[in-house]
């Protein structure tokens, strides 16, 4: 029988198995924040093996979370995945690949607000074996699920309006969204 203060609350167990010892968790519907939270219930590392979460030795949970509870949860997981997807969209739009459209926001070789098509997109001087397009996979994890990461080392090579190509680094120019992505809020850029 679960312990009264997780009754009906259980969505899982798992063990985590160490090098000498074992961690035995449960994941819990926490009514109170509106999110599942994990908590540990027992473990071999220490003489009685239980938490201060179960004084009195409980060491099988019975995965018991009723139905509210468990839809919450589901719905809990279904906005998670959506934020997670946003963030990657968002990542992608505003990374500075080969053939978007940018426009200058900082630096002092480019006149600012100079736009343009980005023609090359690579590493700054850098004599690596990397494989091809290698360093936009390295540059969409340096940016981060956010697209707001680091972009130190890189380049941007862009064809200006007027036909001249200019160099300068990914750190100076944003992304121009020429059409409304697909995450919600404002998009700056937008034209």
């Amino acid at each position: 029988m679960n312990n009264a203060k997780f009754a009906g609350r259980v969505l899982s167990t798992r063990e985590e198995n160490r090098y000498h010892d074992s961690y035995f968790y449960a994941l819990v519907w926490d009514d109170e924040q509106g999110k599942p939270v994990e908590i540990m219930y027992g473990s071999t590392a220490w003489p009685g093996g239980h938490s201060d979460y179960y004084p009195d030795g409980w060491m099988h949970p019975q995965i018991d979370a009723t139905p509210e509870r468990r839809s919450a949860y589901e719905a809990y997981l279904a906005k998670q995945r959506e934020e997670r997807a946003e963030r990657a969209a968002r990542h992608v739009a505003n990374t500075p690949d080969k053939g978007k459209r940018v426009r200058v926001v900082k630096g002092r070789k480019i006149e600012i607000g100079t736009e343009g098509k980005v023609f090359w997109f690579g590493k700054a001087r850098s004599f690596s074996t990397s494989p091809r397009d290698g360093h936009k996979k390295l540059l969409r994890a340096m940016l981060g699920p956010d697209g707001k990461g680091e972009k130190e080392g890189f380049r941007v090579g862009i064809q200006t309006d007027a036909g001249e190509k200019v160099f300068t680094a990914a750190t100076n120019v944003e992304v121009i969204l020429t059409t409304a992505p697909r995450f919600g809020g404002a998009t700056r850029g937008t034209t």
